[in-house]
């Protein structure tokens, strides 16, 4: 076994190919569809990414200085996405995973921040429906302008 390649035949394993060396053994998968894990990725890290973006954005203020850029706007767009990517994301990973924990994990984890996304959306959306009625117009703004007390 050291340092040969094994084909592992038993249906009940997803394991195909096993190379054992005397430090490390290495397994083929099958039957993992690697396109539904690549795209799970995809949505993972691009909405951690700009999750980031706007949590510097507004941690660092930057939304109360520029209020011609209709942040609330931009955000409640992008948490729609995020909630329908990471839903889309999460079904492939339940059906395609096969019987592999990860990419069990993966969808409940999935499922989970499509909740919070989704959770984040039902509040932007009441912050907007607010604003739209204080201003009686399409709020371009989602803070108090700068030459309020914003404390």
């Amino acid at each position: 076994m050291l340092g040969q390649i094994q084909t592992v035949s038993d249906p009940t394993l997803s394991v195909g190919l096993v190379d054992c060396s005397p430090n490390t053994c290495y397994r083929v998968l099958i039957g993992v569809d690697f396109s539904a894990a690549s795209f799970f990725e995809f949505v993972a890290v691009v909405g951690f990414i700009w999750t980031l973006v706007f949590f510097f954005l507004y941690f660092l203020k930057i939304v109360y200085v520029v209020t011609r850029v209709p942040w609330l706007i931009i955000d409640l767009i992008l948490c729609a996405v995020w909630v329908v990517l990471y839903v889309i994301a999460s079904i492939v990973a339940a059906t395609k995973g096969g019987y592999h924990s990860s990419m069990a994990a993966a969808a409940f984890f999935g499922f989970a921040a499509a909740i919070i996304y989704a959770i984040d959306l039902a509040l932007v959306i009441k912050n907007y429906v607010s604003l739209k009625k204080i201003t009686g117009d399409t709020p371009h703004q989602t803070v108090p302008a700068a030459s309020d007390d914003v404390y």
